[in-house]
């Protein structure tokens, strides 16, 4: 199949040895200063918005070198929050950081060089930052789920009904997820997007059938690390990018990422095949398994080496300007041993 776009797509998922020089623990963060939402003034009971007390909380700890800002237990209603250098968000058991069901409360930003509104988490051109804990980031998508029925291009950005992505990490190097859930993102949930040296690690992505409400994005990002992750959402599982569609480049390849021992549900690996018609995405070629694990459309990847492994190279070729979204994609097995 034709596809419309310039310079070719060459994506594969690497399940195997991870290639990247990460300690297993992950990325160090400074931990200088530990600073709690609540002395902020947040409130955490899902009505009153506890968007300043948090960034407070941020800032607080941004402007003493960096540290911890932790959630304790409740619901913390938010609108958009601002990660910076140095901070660790920790969001403990029991703890949900919930986004505001008010459109008004997020902001229109550039992203991929399109307008869109604020993330309900991000980073921005920042360093050594980590969101951790055992709690959830919950971007009550239902409210933005319903805004675009009947909306033209609703899963394009730069579309007239922009809805907020999950967690982002824009031009943002070492990163580290661990051990959260981030559920019900009104668009994308975790998007690493020029990002270099991210690790999400052991953490659940989750939303029942929606739109756009892909698990994780590696877009335009290097060395990207995605392990022991159980998703099950509403779209792709893991869409490799390189420029928002009809972008006019020039846009950075994805390059060197890794997915290892992930449980995926609803709907198998796949790629974004309607967004992924930007410019030279390269990752390395790997070797993968992909078998059914209990009823439907259940699998799992890379988590039991005795069985058949297959190869999978994912290519799309582009030649002109995205008329056509769907490459022709080809998947190429080849065995593997494994003892």
């Amino acid at each position: 199949m034709r596809i419309a776009c310039s310079v070719g797509l060459a994506a594969a998922m690497a399940v195997g040895m991870m290639t990247q020089s990460v300690a297993a623990a992950g990325v160090g963060v400074a931990t200088v200063k530990l600073c709690d939402a609540r002395r902020m003034g947040a409130k955490a009971d899902g009505v009153t918005k506890d968007t300043k007390a948090i960034q407070a909380a941020i800032d607080d700890c941004a402007n003493a070198g960096g540290g911890t800002v932790r959630l304790i237990g409740g619901t913390f209603l938010t609108g958009p929050i601002l990660l910076k250098s140095n901070i660790t968000l920790e969001i403990e058991k029991g703890a949900v950081l919930l986004g505001s069901p008010d459109r008004a409360d997020y902001p229109m930003v550039t992203f991929a060089r399109n307008q869109t509104v604020q993330p309900l988490v991000s980073a921005v051109n920042a360093k050594n930052v980590a969101i951790v804990g055992e709690g959830t980031i919950d971007g009550n998508g239902k409210v933005w789920w319903d805004y675009i029925i009947g909306a033209k291009e609703a899963g394009v950005l730069g579309n007239d009904h922009p809805r907020p992505m999950g967690v982002v990490f824009d031009h943002t190097k070492h990163v580290r997820m661990e051990g959260v859930t981030v559920q019900n993102s009104g668009f994308w949930q975790i998007v690493p997007y020029y990002a270099d040296d991210v690790t999400i690690r052991k953490i659940r992505v989750l939303a029942p059938k929606s739109p756009n409400t892909d698990a994780i994005d590696p877009f335009s990002s290097s060395n990207v690390v995605i392990d022991h992750v159980f998703a099950s959402t509403g779209d792709d599982n893991v869409a490799i990018k390189s420029g928002a569609i009809n972008s006019p480049g020039p846009d950075a390849p994805s390059r060197n990422i890794t997915i290892t021992d992930c449980n995926v549900r609803e709907r198998p690996w796949d790629f974004d095949r309607q967004r992924d018609c930007g410019r030279r995405a390269e990752c390395p070629r790997g070797e993968g398994q992909l078998q059914g694990d209990g009823p439907g459309n259940s699998h799992q990847v890379g988590a039991r080496p005795r069985q058949r492994c297959v190869e999978y190279l994912v290519q799309g070729h582009h030649d002109g300007g995205c008329e056509d979204r769907d490459p022709d994609y080809r998947v190429l097995p080849a065995p593997c041993a494994r003892g």
